[in-house]
């Protein structure tokens, strides 16, 4: 399945490095990527960033609720996929604005940029 351009997997039980390996390696022409709401994650910055280097196609990633993503994550994604054009981050709570604005000045061909931090009820 090499081809395959859209993968979603919401709401999974675990998200680790090595899935991301997988994922990269695996569909290497994906151009929307949607992992949103893991119940656990064990994701580095390093492999997110090899990530996005393998996945030059990517237009589209929805990373929401993954609590460890940071300014250097996103400067990550904007610098290395080169066709992104949507970032979705809600519930990212360690995004800072010096970081988001890095992110757009990094890659100002963005259509959408949609963070947000934690909602308190």
């Amino acid at each position: 399945m090499k081809t395959l351009t859209s993968l979603t997997c919401s709401k999974i039980d675990s998200l680790n490095n090595n899935d991301l390996v997988l994922i990269s390696d695996s569909f290497p022409f994906l151009e929307e990527l949607d992992l949103i709401y893991p119940k656990c994650t064990g994701i580095t910055d390093v492999v997110v960033n090899d990530m996005s280097m393998t996945l030059p196609k990517l237009r589209k990633i929805n990373l929401s609720g993954h609590y460890y993503i940071n300014d250097s994550f996103l400067l990550h994604l904007c610098k290395n996929c080169e066709f992104l054009k949507e970032v979705v981050m809600s519930r990212c709570s360690t995004l800072t604005c010096d970081g988001i604005a890095s992110a757009n000045r990094e890659r100002p061909s963005l259509r959408s940029l949609s963070v947000g931090r934690k909602w308190k009820p």
